[in-house]
């Protein structure tokens, strides 16, 4: 998958069509089903004394899957999904690196509790792409 790098370091995003290919999407969204929802059993089962009902999954702003923590053969789609053009690719191709890796997989998911507006992405325009500023 080609992208427009230009475009992206201009705006700060890209739209990128079928980034999930429609005959992927509902096997794509059971597999982060089922992975949301071992992480809120191990958030339940790692629930310290006098923790919060549900462990911190359900205390949290904006829970977080982490798909290392939870992913097995089943569920591996995911992984390869992650891995693909759409999604490792196209960040390759912004990083303009000869190599790159993914070092985290997560799924950003909302919390139980909605505390209202929140300023909770750390890019403020697209000229400070905070994940990028490494580059």
């Amino acid at each position: 998958m080609k992208i427009d790098e230009q475009r992206f370091f201009e705006d700060g995003y890209l739209i990128i069509r079928e980034a999930v290919p429609a005959d992927q999407l509902a096997d794509l969204r059971l597999t982060a089903e089922i992975l949301v929802d071992r992480s809120k059993a191990r958030s339940e089962a790692n629930r310290g004394p006098g923790g919060p009902r549900g462990g911190e999954w359900y205390a949290g702003v904006q829970p977080r899957v982490n798909v290392h923590e939870v992913v097995d053969e089943e569920t591996a789609s995911v992984v390869d999904f992650l891995l693909g053009p759409t999604v490792h690719g196209v960040s390759h191709q912004i990083m303009g690196t000869p190599e790159s890796a993914i070092t985290s997989m997560q799924i950003t998911c909302s919390g139980l509790i909605d505390y209202g507006h929140t300023d909770w992405h750390r890019d403020s325009s697209a000229r400070e792409q905070a994940p990028l500023s490494g580059l």
